[in-house]
């Protein structure tokens, strides 16, 4: 739209400019359109449910592997923090394979809210060592973490060992 021109009863020519251009139009659906769009996406997010995301498992795995590599498979040596026993390895190992469920609730798997499986696999330079637990999911979310080591054997010699840890 454009001026329109108008004539008053005295002659003269008047000017009516209230009229809404085009690009003004266009620009007010624009901005309506923009906020519309980022009010539902902002909305959407309040009502997602709360489910744990593999972030969460992530640092609970993490929170679990530093808790059962350094108090329960150390040898507690304060020279060489990162030296597991074989012995102590071999004990959680069975313990984690006889009483699978008693060892979740000592490291705060299972609660009110929560219900998480443990998988741990202890691997060398050369393949897989040990593994225990529950057998991976096909599908979820699996939190995974490994911790490197030197495990003692008996007989005093020492080998690099990672141990993974995962949980869902």
């Amino acid at each position: 739209m454009g001026y329109k021109k108008t004539k008053e009863s005295s002659g003269t020519i008047l000017y009516n400019d209230g009229g809404q251009l085009t690009i003004d139009y266009l620009v007010a659906i624009i901005i309506f359109m923009a906020a519309v769009f980022f009010v539902f996406q902002y909305t959407s997010g309040l009502f997602l449910s709360f489910h744990s995301s593999s972030d969460d498992l992530n640092i609970i795995s993490d929170q679990i592997s530093s808790n059962v590599v350094e108090k329960k498979l150390s040898i507690h040596d304060p020279g060489v923090p990162v030296m597991i026993c074989q012995n102590k390895v071999h004990v959680f190992f069975r313990g984690l394979d006889d009483d699978y469920d008693s060892l979740r609730e000592s490291l705060g798997l299972t609660g009110i809210h929560s219900d998480l499986h443990l998988n741990v696999t202890l691997r060398n330079s050369t393949g897989v060592i040990d593994t225990s637990g529950q057998n991976l999911p096909y599908a979820g979310n699996i939190g995974q973490t490994g911790r490197t080591g030197l495990m003692q054997y008996e007989n005093g010699s020492h080998e690099l060992v990672i141990i993974s840890f995962r949980v869902w």
